[in-house]
């Protein structure tokens, strides 16, 4: 395996700092919740994280959609990721923007590519319970 997944971040805005660090921004930790549906976000960022065993480039496809549909949440992609030497972690900042969240579920964030085995993060989408007027 010439990438080997370590983590997916699931986030509102990710932004790199001049002296190399990551500053996340809206974490979500473990879903997502929306007072209703249908719901619009402007973008969602997925922020993945590799441990390369090998130099190489690679062309990730990534696509956003509910699990139990099969609807796709947002426009689809490519992202090219180059590793030109060996030592550290590859990291692969995806923005997905007009996410549309049409129905509560589980949703899959999927990122698949040649000599790759693929990556499915589930990202749960909720709406909370209503509560009853007095």
């Amino acid at each position: 395996m010439a990438l080997v997944h370590k983590y997916t971040l699931v986030c509102d805005e990710i932004r790199r700092e001049d002296n190399g660090k990551f500053i996340v921004i809206g974490l979500y930790t473990p879903g997502i919740t929306f007072p209703q549906f249908p719901a619009q976000l402007v973008k969602l960022i997925f922020f993945s994280c590799f441990e390369p065993t090998t130099t190489g480039t690679w062309d990730l496809d990534f696509r956003l959609t509910h699990l139990a549909t099969g609807a796709i949440a947002g426009p689809t992609g490519r992202v090219h990721l180059e590793v030109p030497v060996l030592g550290g972690f590859a990291y692969v900042p995806i923005q997905i923007p007009n996410v549309n969240f049409q129905m509560p579920g589980d949703y899959a964030f999927v990122l698949t590519g040649g000599n790759f085995d693929g990556v499915t993060v589930q990202i749960p989408v909720t709406q909370p319970p209503a509560f009853p007027v007095h």
